[in-house]
């Protein structure tokens, strides 16, 4: 495959259809509008060319950083396609971000300028607001720009990871690695110009960079941009994507909404429906609900990112959304296998994409070879050696293979912990059958040298009953073998949230950042052997007054 560099293919779009629209969101820099408007491509070309031509009057030379943090919207893409057209290296960052972690992103990177939405606190890295951009760059924009990009196969971008196990990796890519990897995707979920996708998620993380920055742009496709996921639900009828990704927390959100409108709706369909068959059940919701939630044109609704548990994917499908898995990490550009064959298989990651070579290790660890993956853990030599050997990415994840070549994840090899008995526990699995339940938000089960295993749980539902959680914890005992069952729930109403520390800005949890804050009361867990046990004082009366009414 020849190499196009992004801005040529920009360039491409920009010659061959100028007035096609390219994007289209709420605010077009500082002009905020009631509906969406489109920027052409055209459009796109010419910011792009004013943007570079900015940045290399700011005193920077080739190969500098400039860090990206901000919300979703046009200008985001456009300076990072000015950063790479211009010979700079981007470094995006998530707009949650601890201060910590953002002051160690900028000195580790060497970052020389920042664009963010709002001032960045306590750094000496010179800042320029989003809000300031288009004034401070609009006398450059009638210059002549001949672009000056970095060879294909240097650094083009530094992706640091959300940090799950503690301090971000810096994951360096090339240009051409990130052409191959997009390409491969595109190959394979056929997208074209015709797509329209949706990004919502931080562009800083890697699934939304492939798809919609990259992907739309390789392929043409049309990306609207959402600045507040809070809106998706509204947004999603005016756009009707044609390929819809989502993280397994939305798609559980949306399945406990749906489950929670049918059971207080009192219509005669919903009551008739209750008595059908299960088939009938499915061809009928299937006809409302993907139209209901604007998902009626979608060829692909995918979920990434983290597990999705199976009994979520079962119900989802009968409501008519069947929901196919991705399995990508930062390392592949996100692009490794996708759950594209029919019938669905649910619970599996699916088939490397082209150009993808797979193998399991003798401990079930997947490894994965291309000629996409990244170059290098920025600075971290040691890092990269320890997982790029002979070629092959050793992703830390383990998995299974059944007789057609799919993949499914079982759990991430830094997770699995062994309890005193000498048996080994993989928490992941366990933690989807228990979070399925809609007063659950969040879950964590450890046990690491201790005789069984136990579980913190975020709540989000203040009217949980003891009983109720009994008896889910019951139900999943059941189908776990003795060495995996949860003896005991410590239970919290305070939300797991990114800017509390237990969550990445990707929604994942942070292990060790919980299970130092709640040490102590896991501790107790084991010294009282209480199968449900309450952490919040105010809350505590209140539960055991609504358990006693329970008998």
């Amino acid at each position: 495959m020849d190499f196009v560099h992004p801005y040529l293919k920009l360039c491409q779009h920009a010659k061959e259809r100028p007035n096609a629209p390219a994007f289209e969101a709420r605010r077009i820099r500082n002009v905020v509008y009631d509906q969406f408007q489109e920027v052409s491509w055209a459009s796109a070309l010419k910011a792009v060319q004013q943007y570079s031509n900015y940045l290399r009057h700011q005193n920077l030379k080739s190969g500098d950083r400039i860090a990206i943090m901000g919300k979703n919207q046009v200008d985001w893409v456009l300076l990072d396609f000015a950063i790479m057209a211009a010979g700079f290296v981007s470094v995006p960052l998530y707009p949650q971000s601890s201060e910590e972690d953002i002051r160690y992103i900028l000195n580790e990177a060497k970052v020389k300028l920042v664009f963010s939405d709002t001032p960045v606190e306590n750094v000496l890295v010179p800042t320029v607001l989003f809000s300031d951009l288009e004034v401070q760059s609009e006398k450059y924009g009638n210059q002549d720009f001949v672009p000056s990009p970095r060879p294909a196969d240097e650094i083009a971008t530094i992706i640091y990871t959300s940090g799950t196990t503690g301090t971000p990796k810096g994951v360096v890519f090339s240009s051409r690695a990130i052409q191959l990897s997009v390409e491969a995707a595109i190959k394979v979920i056929r997208m074209d110009d015709r797509d329209r996708m949706l990004s919502y998620l931080p562009l800083s993380h890697v699934a939304e960079r492939c798809l919609c920055e990259f992907g739309a742009l390789y392929a043409g496709a049309r990306v609207y941009f959402l600045e507040q996921i809070e809106k998706l639900p509204k947004v999603l009828p005016l756009v009707r994507p044609t390929i819809f990704f989502a993280v397994p927390r939305v798609w559980e959100m949306i399945c406990i909404k749906l489950h929670r409108e049918l059971e207080s709706s009192s219509s005669a369909l919903v009551h008739w429906l209750s008595r059908s068959p299960r088939f009938l059940q499915r061809y009928i919701l299937g006809r409302i609900i993907p139209k209901k939630l604007g998902l009626q044109d979608s060829r692909w609704l995918v979920s990434g990112a983290a597990k999705l548990s199976p009994e979520t994917a079962k119900d989802l499908s009968g409501f008519g959304l069947d929901i196919r898995e991705a399995y990508g990490l930062t390392e592949t550009f996100g692009v490794s296998t996708f759950n594209w064959m029919n019938p669905i298989k649910q619970g599996s990651v699916g088939k490397p994409f082209p150009g993808v070579k797979l193998k399991l290790g003798e401990d079930g660890e997947v490894c994965l070879k291309s000629d996409f993956l990244f170059l290098s853990y920025y600075k971290q030599e040691k890092n990269t050696n320890a997982v790029l050997k002979n070629a092959w990415f050793h992703t830390g994840d383990i998995g299974k293979l059944d007789r057609r070549g799919r993949l499914s994840i079982t759990d991430r090899k830094k997770d699995i912990f062994k309890i005193s008995s000498g048996k080994y526990v993989a928490p992941l699995p366990i933690e989807a059958k228990l979070r399925n339940h809609p007063s659950i938000q969040e879950i964590l089960v450890t046990g690491d040298e201790r005789p069984y295993c136990v579980a913190i749980v975020a709540l989000q539902n203040s009217e949980v009953s003891v009983k109720e959680l009994e008896v889910l914890l019951d139900r999943v005992n059941s189908h776990l073998p003795p060495h995996e069952k949860v003896h005991s729930l410590a239970c919290t109403f305070k939300p797991w949230t990114v800017a509390g520390g237990e969550l990445t800005p990707t929604l994942k949890l942070k292990r060790r950042f919980i299970l130092k804050q709640y040490q102590d009361k896991i501790q107790e867990l084991y010294l009282k052997r209480s199968k449900i046990e309450f952490l919040d004082e105010p809350i505590v009366e209140k539960i055991k007054s609504a358990h006693s009414g329970v008998q």
